[in-house]
């Protein structure tokens, strides 16, 4: 497919239009050359040339259903910086940034601040209070003295678009990593028996048993633990009808003010 151009009016700052062009000088008063490249469906490029011809490139794509422009200039191949716009704000990137420097800055509803790459901690957290931990490809926060992590894309940089998950059931590594990053003293004991809001009710968590628990109308419910800590989503939520022992339900009904046996449920 044959890239096709079109040329658009030449472009001028927009200061003369407004009439507030006092200080500019007479090269900054010369139009812009500007084109529209349609390079694939995929892709279309945005050129502008000054005056003295040096050229820029603005190219549009959409990416995970959200408009996103790479930066281009003046006169090189590879992009400068990268900008996302998306329901929660504007992220503007530079395209190369080494592990542990600034990587961009967020404007959004509570102004400008910035964020920083993954491997090492930056001391800024980005809008949502984020900071990334080292190896672990997601950056942490804490809210409510809840811990709500959030994954890191393939680029390094923290997923702004994916919902927050709380950790209910750490190991004490991820704990020590947390501690690290937010000046925080959590530790696993924190956890056992731990109240949390899920899939709009109230659960119990019991770490030693990989699950969370609730009564609803007497029927014990269940929810599995992931790896990372979290709480698997509402599809895996299960009536208990085959206890894994009587230990596991001697901490039920510690926690619930229960008396279960064995001989009530019916998978026995």
């Amino acid at each position: 497919m044959q890239a096709k151009r079109i040329s658009l009016q030449p472009l001028y700052d927009w200061q003369i239009n407004d009439q507030a062009d006092n200080h500019l000088t007479e090269e900054q008063r010369k139009p812009w050359r500007v084109e529209v490249e349609d390079l694939a469906p995929s892709c279309h490029d945005l050129l502008l040339w000054r005056p003295d011809g040096k050229q820029y490139v603005v190219r549009l794509e959409i990416e995970n259903g959200n408009p996103r422009l790479h930066l281009f200039g003046p006169d090189e191949d590879d992009a400068l910086a990268h900008l996302t716009m998306t329901d929660k704000g504007v992220f503007i990137a530079p395209a190369h940034c080494p592990a542990g420097t600034l990587s961009g800055v967020v404007a959004g509803e509570n102004g400008i601040t910035t964020f920083w790459r993954g491997q090492e901690p930056g001391p800024e957290p980005w809008a949502a209070g984020f900071v990334p931990l080292p190896g672990r490809e997601c950056g942490v926060r804490v809210r409510d003295g809840v811990i709500e992590f959030i994954p890191m894309n393939r680029a390094g940089f923290l997923s702004y678009d994916a919902e927050p998950r709380a950790v209910v059931a750490p190991k004490q590594m991820f704990l020590d990593e947390v501690n690290g990053a937010l000046g925080t003293s959590f530790t696993v004991s924190q956890f056992a028996m731990a109240k949390v809001s899920h899939c709009g009710a109230k659960w119990t968590v019991l770490p030693e048993f990989g699950s969370a628990i609730r009564l609803e109308e007497g029927v014990l419910l269940e929810i599995p633990l992931n790896a990372d800590g979290t709480l698997d989503g509402e599809d895996a939520i299960g009536e208990v009808t085959v206890p894994e022992s009587q230990e596991y339900l001697d901490a039920v009904n510690e926690a619930l003010g229960t008396s279960f046996t064995m001989n009530q449920f019916a998978g026995r």
